[in-house]
């Protein structure tokens, strides 16, 4: 697979998927609150992924992926290092691509991922993009 970078490839995925977990999502009034419920509202099924917290902006959060059930896009609003902490879950779940919000790249797991048939998007804003292209 292959790290997605055109208007075109990053159009086609967000068009093609219906289920997207968001890893890192928190209730902080911030980007991690916001993001997941413009993406409810747009009709993608979202599953926040948080540990410490049962919802978040009105939507049921789960503790980890292995919990969230099949979904087309992992999002991750964690620091770049704490990427490869979700490497077993990823590879398990197998989503169609793993997401890197804006200022969060990491080319070694993107790597792996791409080894296991998962596309990715690094550094870049999911919101934003889908109102850009999809809006």
């Amino acid at each position: 697979m292959t790290t997605l970078q055109t208007d075109d490839q990053v159009r086609e995925l967000l068009g093609a998927i219906k289920t997207i977990a968001v890893v890192g999502a928190k209730p902080d009034g911030g980007p991690a609150e916001r993001i997941p419920a413009y993406l409810a509202e747009q009709g993608y099924r979202v599953i926040p992924v948080n540990p410490k917290l049962l919802l978040v902006a009105g939507l049921a959060s789960v503790a980890n992926l292995d919990d969230a059930g099949p979904v087309d896009v992992v999002v991750f609003f964690r620091r770049s290092e704490a990427i490869p902490g979700h490497r077993d879950e990823m590879l398990r779940l197998a989503p169609r691509a793993g997401w890197m919000q804006l200022g969060i790249t990491n080319p070694d797991e993107a790597a792996i991922w791409s080894e296991n048939g998962i596309d990715d998007v690094q550094d870049r804003c999911i919101m934003v993009e889908h109102r850009r292209l999809l809006g």
